[in-house]
């Protein structure tokens, strides 16, 4: 992840001349940086001043054929680290209408759930287990490919429901099954989580 700011001047932001700084930048990182995307995220001196930043970005999105999201923050509005992931999240997934390659409707996607970075997770070597294709483990074992197919994946199993509200809700209208496991820390939980798991390669899967 790389970050690019437009530093607009006091001048600037008074007189409401914002569209071209920004274009240019935008410009700029899609000729030297060639991104698989671009999220811009308004900060608070734009969200004060009402700019529709967003139209500049549709604009150079379509010129360029590069995914870029434009997101109002909302200003000096305080929001909680949960409401800002679940947003995140939900963002990133809203990229798959540029996806590649479909994800496997036998797929399993986990949310929420532990991942090792130095091998195979217990999880995921449970799951190679079964004849369910893994797509991945988000957020931190899942590329940004991954997140685009994500809508596509038929089972998603997420330690915690309430936590990722916005993006659950985008998940279920696409047609996807959602499971509610635990987190698989303890005897109990971690045999409740591999039952669950199982039950998908039956076809069992709870909505």
């Amino acid at each position: 992840v790389q970050y690019f700011s437009t530093r607009l001047s006091e001048g600037q932001l008074t007189s409401g001349e914002t569209a071209e700084p920004l274009r240019r930048c935008l410009e700029l990182i899609v000729e030297h940086e060639r991104p698989d995307a671009v999220v811009v995220l308004g900060t608070c001196p734009v969200e004060v001043i009402g700019d529709q930043f967003d139209r500049v970005v549709e604009a150079v999105s379509d010129e360029t054929g590069v995914p870029m999201v434009a997101l109002h923050t909302s200003g000096l509005k305080l929001s909680t680290q949960q409401d800002m992931l679940d947003w995140c999240f939900d963002t990133l997934v809203g990229l798959g209408d540029h996806a590649g390659d479909p994800a496997s409707r036998d797929s399993v996607a986990l949310v929420g759930m532990p991942v090792s970075r130095l091998g195979a997770a217990e999880i995921e070597a449970l799951m190679a287990s079964t004849s369910l294709e893994m797509l991945a483990s988000f957020p931190n074992g899942a590329t940004l490919s991954d997140w685009a197919r994500l809508p596509q994946c038929r089972n998603i199993v997420v330690s915690d429901r309430s936590m990722f509200p916005r993006l659950l809700g985008r998940l279920a209208r696409a047609g996807c099954t959602i499971t509610e496991s635990p987190l698989p820390y303890g005897l109990t939980q971690t045999t409740r989580v591999h039952g669950d798991l199982m039950g998908l390669d039956d076809g069992q899967g709870a909505d």
